[in-house]
């Protein structure tokens, strides 16, 4: 009887830390989005003939930052596996 009271507490326990993890990932995402009603605003890119993910993140990086990370942040926005675009392609750059 007291091994069903234990599991029963580590059933709960765990369902709550789950439950917890969930919500605090929802709202880090929701609180990342940069606006109040939890929507970015993009600026649609469309590659030209020579173009690459490092040419045009070169173009929308400033100074401060790093050129790398917004070839991370255009992959991830993009859903891109590879650094291949192509003449035509159109690409989301967070504004």
């Amino acid at each position: 009887m007291r091994v069903s009271k234990l599991k029963r507490a580590f059933v709960i326990t765990a369902i709550l830390l789950i439950i917890y993890m969930i919500t605090n990932i929802f709202f880090s995402f929701n609180l990342a989005s940069g606006d109040s009603n939890g929507q970015k605003a993009y600026k649609v890119i469309e590659v030209s003939d020579g173009d690459t993910l490092w040419s045009i993140a070169k173009e929308h990086t400033s100074k401060d930052e790093d050129i790398r990370d917004t070839v991370y942040l255009l992959k991830n926005v993009n859903h891109l596996e590879s650094d291949i675009i192509s003449e035509g392609d159109l690409l989301l750059m967070p504004v």
